[in-house]
């Protein structure tokens, strides 16, 4: 019988960002990095219009961009 592949989506929620929670992100992104299993999908949620939002359009992603 042929394993399955299951599918790995991770969320990471960010409600404000500030030098404390910048470097939690970054925490956040090495971790899923270096997981065994990586995700088929990573999904970054903010609040619409935030300061949080903005500058996760300029962060630099590396392999998760699409």
């Amino acid at each position: 019988m042929e394993q399955q592949k299951n599918q790995i989506t991770v969320i990471i929620p960010v409600h404000e960002l500030n030098e404390t929670t910048k470097q939690l992100f970054n925490n956040a992104l090495q971790s899923v990095k270096d997981q065994v299993s990586r995700p088929d999908a990573l999904i970054i949620v903010t609040p619409k219009g935030s300061e949080a939002s903005s500058y996760l359009k300029t962060f630099e992603y590396g392999e998760y961009k699409d």
